[in-house]
């Protein structure tokens, strides 16, 4: 974050009609734009603006990422600081660049990966295993614990469950 408008914090320098800035905002759920909000896209931001959440700073980061429409788009723990419900939505947005960006995600928060193509377990640096959400599950006890820890079941019982 910079302290300047909610435009240039978007924009970042970059030349991009306030229609696709609009866009990303909405894309990335930050509904600053509306009448009822003081500025819209002239809203100081930051020390001397209004300060905003982690999850908003977030939210403006992502923002800024859809607006410059990237053949490669990394999200590195983009929806960390968002509640679950909030990161659905985003996620559903983030799902339109299938086809048209590479989307590469780093998440610890597995639930997070569910619609990805294709996940790396790393482990010590390493790729330990590969696969879809699914292919995953059935294949990896590893895997199919941290499933069950981000989903609040106890390990003993998706042990349980996975024999």
């Amino acid at each position: 974050m910079i302290d300047a408008t909610l435009r240039e914090n978007v924009t970042f320098g970059g030349e991009i009609p306030d229609a696709a800035v609009i866009e990303a905002l909405h894309r990335a759920r930050l509904e600053f734009t509306s009448a009822g909000e003081r500025g819209g896209l002239d809203m100081p931001l930051g020390e001397r603006g209004r300060r905003l959440s982690g999850g908003q700073v977030q939210r403006v980061a992502l923002a800024r990422a859809l607006a410059k429409q990237p053949e490669v788009l990394l999200l590195d723990e983009a929806t960390s600081a968002l509640d679950s419900v909030t990161e659905g939505e985003i996620l559903a947005s983030v799902e339109a660049f299938r086809g048209h960006s590479l989307v590469l995600m780093i998440a610890h928060r597995v639930t997070t990966l569910r619609d990805c193509d294709k996940i790396f377990v790393i482990e010590d640096g390493e790729i330990v295993e590969a696969g879809s959400y699914s292919e995953l599950l059935q294949t990896s006890a590893r895997f199919r614990d941290l499933a069950a820890v981000a989903d609040g079941r106890p390990l003993a019982v998706a042990d349980a469950g996975a024999r």
